[in-house]
């Protein structure tokens, strides 16, 4: 038996990482963080002198991203608390494209230049020479900062659905796709592992010096029983490239023996290599996603869980709500090609779930269930996955 998973941001709450409010207040409001000359985002727990240097342009930022948030929830109609950081990076990203369009191609859009004009007028001063990228950067910093620095809980037992399903001899192979940009799964997986042999390929191979490098195609070469892909990168997922301005670039992660204050890190023969200044490799928005996924490594990842969806009827997905419009789209795509396949959705608050499907048909294939990944017992799965039996 073979078994499909997708699992989103939820089943990393009881680890310790933030809720999505947490991660949305801190990064808007933390006036800790400050971005060093690396573009990465820092906190002055680590370095006082650099945050006092460069505290300013990291105020002005979240004061430029807390304008969108509340611009934003004007226009809607709503509270500022419903917007979430990835609401405001769409919003900041949009703005951006609008601005790179004027620098590179000298036009705008004219179904959006008056919107961005006055857009323009509400906001604080941002001065002529604003560069409208960091404030991604920023977010996409301050989120895997905060990931790094949370979710260390050593209480991982919650997730042991997936130790019941490497004891049992009749799965062959499970394939997890994740949203998350935490490590907590693989910290548990890890636990399962015996020595240096893993129980699961996480597409990243290593070590080159101080990188593990990801290849997406290394995964058919694979034989761990768990295949475990991250649509969205992870939090130490960044874009690497020759410090000496070389062409060599490539999409890896630090090994977790190494520091991330910014060093030069070198490959296993000693060439120096920096991060790249988009900072970490994540995707984060809501609506942008679709778009994000056109990008290296996002698409090759994206195009294997499409592969994978055409070769099972079953997916069990539990954490997620359907956000990702491009997630959604594509499952609604698989389930209208046969009426057999299903999806089974566990979650804390069904309604919430259901709200992002109201639109969506095939409802007699999409099943959502209330609870989590702790009380997922295995043997409902197997059944599910077995013969499409869902819970009571």
């Amino acid at each position: 038996m073979d078994v499909t998973f997708l699992l989103g941001a939820g089943i990393s709450i009881k680890a310790g990482v933030p809720s999505t409010k947490k991660l949305t207040d801190a990064i808007l409001g933390d006036d800790g963080f400050y971005m060093h000359t690396s573009q990465e985002v820092l906190h002055r727990k680590n370095n006082p002198e650099n945050y006092c240097l460069w505290r300013d342009e990291t105020r002005l930022i979240q004061e430029y991203l807390s304008s969108l948030r509340r611009l934003g929830a004007e226009s809607l109609g709503v509270a500022e608390e419903q917007l979430s950081y990835e609401d405001v990076y769409y919003v900041a990203e949009q703005v951006c494209d609008q601005c790179r369009a004027v620098q590179y191609n000298g036009r705008r859009n004219p179904l959006t230049q008056a919107f961005f004009k006055d857009l323009r007028q509400r906001l604080p001063p941002l001065g002529d020479d604003f560069d409208f990228q960091k404030p991604l950067r920023f977010v996409r910093g301050a989120l895997a900062f905060l990931l790094r620095a949370n979710g260390g809980t050593e209480k991982l037992e919650y997730l042991r659905v997936f130790r019941k399903m490497l004891e049992d001899k009749d799965v062959a192979r499970s394939h997890i796709f994740t949203l998350n940009h935490d490590h907590v799964l693989e910290d548990y997986l890890d636990r399962q592992s015996s020595g240096e042999r893993k129980v699961y390929f996480d597409g990243l191979l290593g070590p080159d010096g101080c990188f593990d490098r990801l290849d997406v195609g290394a995964y058919s070469t694979r034989e761990e029983r768990i295949l475990l892909w991250k649509l969205h990168g992870s939090m130490n997922w960044f874009r690497w490239h020759e410090a000496s301005g070389g062409p060599s670039r490539f999409v890896g992660r630090l090994n977790r023996s190494v520091s991330h204050d910014h060093v030069l890190h070198r490959n296993s023969q000693s060439e120096p290599y920096d991060p790249s200044v988009e900072g970490p490799a994540l995707l984060v928005g809501t609506l942008n996603k679709a778009a994000q996924y056109i990008w290296e490594p996002f698409l090759d990842l994206f195009l294997s869980f499409r592969d994978r969806l055409k070769q099972t009827d079953r997916l069990l997905v539990c954490g997620h709500s359907f956000g990702d419009q491009a997630i959604l789209t594509t499952l609604t795509g698989w389930l209208g090609e046969d009426q057999g396949r299903q999806v089974l959705a566990i979650g804390p608050n069904p309604d919430s779930v259901k709200s992002n499907l109201e639109f969506v048909g095939f409802r007699e294939q999409f099943h959502v269930c209330k609870g989590t990944i702790e009380t997922l017992g295995w043997n409902v799965a197997k059944r599910f996955f077995g013969s499409g039996e869902l819970p009571q």
